[in-house]
């Protein structure tokens, strides 16, 4: 009970307060208070579930409930993680009811509003809808990959156990490094299935199309196709999907293509495919493959070192799990959110750059020529040139455009893209001083270097002093042995 409990009470005060917020005449205030709060359920939700992990013993019933603990041999990573996570899951869903009236609220202002500036009026969806498109985009969009890659990595685990010897000492650490392959595997072939998660089609042909093939030409960028994205007319956003270009999608949502004119709308397009100009998607995995060593080697080793004193004291022994896990959640959630602002930033000084048609007659002081009297799309991106002003403004302009129409203010601050305003304050700034591009570039390089230096660096720990896992811990002291019930690190 006290399990349910603690995932009913955020949907439950969260709904209240989106009633007190829908009630207020002037809710502007309220708002704000309302949005802190919805972010503070969202951490709650997760922080409960590590408790309810490590403290209430959910993790072990689930696990003798599956079988896990009396059948070691047969993997269920999948199944595992989706029956501990599942109260979350479902508490994520309640949170989305709960912000429903919210929501519908916005929505029946936003028709006013768009009939005065002369767009097609869009009903508000009515709450089943609503439910199923928030679970497409933010539950399975997440979800799905994940339990993908689960799967391929007990494929991977039962081919070890069949193919490496029980007398090999690394038999273990070779069971748990098949999830590299297998996740590397998902996330090449995962486009093919979010496309259909996301409802999408094929944009229709017209200008617009063409203008947009005509950016993927100038900075000769391969996709698979570039589609529409049907939200229902609820989100103004963009994205790419896809490390090689026969998987490689880019998406337009309904209510973006609507709202922002032909110029913002290729500013945005710029934007996505500065993501795959700058291979970033391929650095995300050369972050999460770093990452993932460095918990099996420098991690592991902490590990082993510090149990001897651990277990010395029981109340440390029994939380080293938890707060292993919540260090582990933490140092990603941080180093992946760097990471992700800053690459946002360099897509947005591509668009910017992109966007540019004019170097202008007085180049700014600091700033390199163009070579030759006319400069073409493509040879203006491979200059180290500044962000011009036309280009900044252009792509501002559609910054702001997109929070006006998610009806998000600009200053909010995100975890992956760092607030708007804030973005918009540095391509301004770039604009006027060349010298913050080129020390921007520089910025990048470096953060490129240092994640190529940091994988060669956990691959050579790993793989020349791999961790005894499964069996006597390394280190000084008595040996102690692992539990047969596995953990669980998933989202």
């Amino acid at each position: 009970m006290l399990l349910v409990a603690g995932f009913v009470a955020p949907v439950l005060l969260l709904r209240l307060a989106a009633l007190r917020v829908v009630r207020r005449a002037d809710p502007l205030g309220s708002t704000r208070r309302y949005n802190r709060l919805v972010a503070l359920c969202r951490i709650w939700v997760a922080v409960w579930l590590g408790v309810c992990v490590h403290a209430l013993g959910w993790h072990g019933s689930v696990a003798s409930a599956l079988g896990v603990i009396d059948k070691p041999w047969l993997p269920l990573s999948a199944v595992f993680v989706l029956a501990v996570t599942f109260p979350a899951l479902a508490a994520w869903v309640g949170l989305w009811w709960a912000q429903y009236p919210v929501d519908l609220h916005a929505r029946e202002l936003d028709l006013l509003a768009r009939v005065e500036h002369d767009l097609a009026p869009h009903q508000p969806p009515p709450l089943r809808p609503y439910l199923l498109a928030h679970v497409r985009h933010g539950l399975l969009f997440l979800l799905v990959p994940i339990l993908a890659v689960l799967v391929a990595a007990d494929v991977g685990a039962i081919a070890v156990q069949y193919l490496v010897s029980r007398t090999n000492p690394n038999r273990e650490l070779f069971a748990q490094l098949t999830l590299i392959p297998a996740a590397g595997l998902v996330y090449l072939l995962a486009p093919e299935i979010l496309k259909r998660i996301l409802k999408t089609r094929p944009l229709p042909d017209g200008p617009l199309r063409r203008r947009l093939e005509a950016v993927c030409r100038a900075v000769r960028l391969r996709c698979r196709d570039i589609l529409l994205w049907d939200t229902q007319y609820s989100m103004g956003n963009a994205a790419v999907m896809g490390v090689i270009p026969r998987f490689r999608y880019i998406m337009l949502s309904d209510l973006l293509i609507e709202t922002l004119h032909d110029r913002q709308i290729e500013a945005v397009f710029a934007h996505e495919a500065g993501h795959v100009v700058h291979h970033h998607m391929a650095w995300y995995i050369v972050f999460f493959v770093a990452f993932t060593l460095g918990s099996l080697g420098p991690g592991q080793a902490l590990l082993d070192w510090a149990s001897p004193w651990l277990v010395q004291w029981k109340p440390a022994a029994s939380l080293a799990p938890l707060l292993a896990t919540l260090g582990g959640f933490g140092c990603i959630f941080v180093l992946f959110g760097v990471l992700s602002r800053r690459f946002e930033r360099q897509a947005d000084v591509f668009a910017a750059r992109m966007i540019q048609t004019d170097w202008g007659s007085n180049p700014p002081d600091g700033a390199a020529p163009p070579v030759g009297p006319a400069l073409t799309p493509r040879q203006r991106l491979l200059a180290r040139s500044w962000v011009g002003e036309e280009g900044a403004g252009v792509f501002s302009g559609a910054l702001e455009r997109v929070a006006v129409v998610n009806n998000m203010p600009i200053a909010a601050r995100s975890w992956c893209h760092g607030s708007i305003a804030r973005r918009m304050r540095s391509l301004l700034a770039m604009s006027r001083h060349p010298r913050l591009t080129m020390e921007f570039d520089n910025l990048m390089r470096r953060v490129f270097a240092v994640l190529s230096l940091a994988l060669v660096l956990m691959a050579v720990w790993v793989f020349i002093r791999p961790p005894r896992l499964g069996g006597a811990e390394v280190g000084r002291g008595p040996t102690h042995a692992h539990s047969a019930a596995p953990s669980s690190n998933a989202d």
